[in-house]
């Protein structure tokens, strides 16, 4: 019979199957039977200590999830009483016996260092650069008897064995006062050391414990937030977590990864998948080409979170007189629009504005232009203010919670005669209008609560903002056409001038070298002239 086919092993332990019984195999910080119990945390500061002594045996393994945000300090020390063993590495003299290994932490990078008995420091480093003090659970296992170290169940490093290996019978915690954090499932030779209730442990060991306290809450435990089979971590803050596994994404590991599902980007040809927001955002992005009258864009969404009180794009485009954009809250029908103007003007227009307000581009006070690509950021503040690009102020007299109004509809159009690039519109800080079919990604066990839902898109082209074709009915007469941006530019042959490249240059008004009293310069159409000399004279 297969006994672990009615096993109730917590989800993800291991079941060892002993035909007519089973066992748990349980993961770190879990134990009990079924692996449903978890080693509480306990909190320390620079007054706590923990001292334990083995009164008839040795250690020969230690391992403990701690958590800190300190760079440097001492997080324990191995001490040895037997003056006949001694553990050495390839930089340690084999004949000096020693008494102490401490566990450290140096610009929160892990150190081990060895001290022996006369005494003389000698430095144990990580090979790799790993970070321990983020402020997430790191789990650290130190093998004595295989003379290895394991931190976050990835090997290391290894500690040469010659003659005899120190037998330390005593380990203290945070001996030196000099880290805050947490601590928790702390094991001694596989076995769980309780810190809560000392009188709990085995005879042969004495504890002593100062000033730690148990965490009464733990965030990921018993009821675990994070889906999906992912793991869930306590943070420093003592909030939690998730680990996701690869093709899950998401503060709770709820929404489908679309930068990286089975390997690869979920984002359609040509949008490049980019994680924001402080990693709680994924996003699919590209530049998008807008060929005028025939491109636009219609989206809305049902505004269920707030976002912050501010809109950015980043565009390029030949001056025009076009509409770019216009967001409008469908239930009250305020809106604003933004617009380009031939002047190189910006222009704000909303539903509560008489006069349009002109935000000028090509002043002294402000170097900015359609034809470089250019970032514009929008902020409105409380009093009736609008502030661009985080310096200019002018008076309005909408806010922008008259249009964001929770679990409104809102709509946004972009385009309808502008012709240029959009790498980006960007509402609030994290909320990215699509420039595609947002069908082509099922995303729904997506948290984000502003989903936009794309209602029209007319051809947007993502082409790296290449316009294509434009010189197919561009007629240079005397040149070639060239792409300039969005349109045609002719690059005129030697000799000729003028926007089609139909105007002959007078090389003879350019000045020439004819003598003036014995010639007459003569013009080509091919970029030169002669010198017709009078009757009796030569020469060129």
């Amino acid at each position: 019979t297969n006994a672990c086919k009615h096993a109730v092993c917590r989800k993800n332990e291991l079941c060892h199957d002993h035909w007519f019984y089973y066992t748990c195999q349980c993961q770190s910080p879990f134990f009990g039977e079924q692996c449903d119990q978890i080693a509480p945390i306990v909190i320390f500061n620079q007054s706590s200590l923990i001292d334990i002594s083995l009164l008839s045996s040795s250690i020969s393994n230690i391992s403990f999830f701690f958590n800190t945000l300190q760079s440097n300090g001492t997080l324990f020390q191995l001490i040895s009483f037997s003056k006949h063993n001694r553990f050495t590495r390839q930089l340690i003299s084999q004949n000096r016996s020693l008494s102490k290994i401490l566990g450290t932490l140096v610009n929160g990078r892990f150190h081990l260092i060895i001290i022996d008995s006369e005494p003389q420091l000698q430095e144990y480093e990580l090979r790799n650069e790993q970070i321990l003090n983020d402020g997430r659970p790191h789990h650290i296992e130190f093998d004595l008897n295989n003379n290895q170290l394991i931190i976050d169940r990835i090997y290391n490093e290894s500690l040469i064995r010659i003659n005899d290996r120190i037998i330390p019978n005593k380990i203290q915690f945070i001996p030196y006062g000099s880290l805050n954090g947490w601590l928790q499932d702390l094991r001694i030779n596989n076995q769980l050391i309780s810190l809560v209730n000392t009188n709990e442990t085995k005879q042969d060991l004495n504890i002593t414990v100062l000033n730690m306290k148990q965490l009464e809450y733990n965030p990921c435990y018993p009821n675990n937030p994070c889906q999906n089979h992912a793991n869930c971590l306590v943070t420093n803050s003592h909030d939690y977590l998730c680990q996701c596994e690869p093709n899950w994404f998401g503060q709770n590991c709820s929404q489908i990864n679309i930068c990286n599902y089975n390997n690869s980007s979920l984002c359609p040809n040509g949008f490049i998948c980019k994680t924001i927001n402080n990693n709680n955002n994924q996003e699919c992005l590209a530049i998008g080409t807008f060929e005028g009258n025939s491109s636009n864009l219609i989206a809305t969404f049902n505004y269920s979170s707030i976002i912050t009180n501010e809109i950015s794009f980043r565009l390029r485009a030949h001056l025009q007189s076009t509409h770019l954009l216009t967001i409008k809250n469908l239930i009250n029908l305020n809106y604003f629009s933004f617009y380009l103007s031939y002047d190189n003007l910006l222009i704000y227009h909303d539903s509560l504005l008489n006069n349009d307000l002109l935000i000028e581009l090509n002043n002294n006070n402000n170097n900015q232009t359609f034809q470089q690509w250019t970032t514009y950021h929008f902020q409105w503040s409380n009093n009736l203010t609008l502030i661009f690009n985080h310096l200019y102020i002018y008076s309005i007299n909408l806010t922008f919670n008259e249009i964001f109004i929770l679990n409104d509809q809102i709509e946004i159009i972009i385009g309808n005669g502008f012709r240029g690039c959009l790498e980006y519109v960007l509402l609030g800080d994290n909320l990215y209008i699509p420039f595609y079919n947002d069908t082509l990604i099922d995303n729904k066990n997506s948290t984000n609560l502003n989903n936009i839902h794309i209602e029209e898109i007319n051809n947007i082209e993502i082409n790296n903002c290449t316009f294509n074709n434009i010189c197919e009915n561009f007629n240079c007469n005397h040149g070639k056409c060239i792409h300039d941006f969005d349109r045609g530019k002719c690059l005129c042959n030697y000799g000729w001038e003028g926007d089609y490249c139909n105007k002959n240059i007078d090389e003879c008004l350019q000045g020439n070298n004819c003598s003036k009293e014995h010639s007459i310069c003569q013009d080509h159409i091919d970029g030169y002239y002669i010198c017709k000399c009078h009757q009796g004279f030569t020469g060129k």
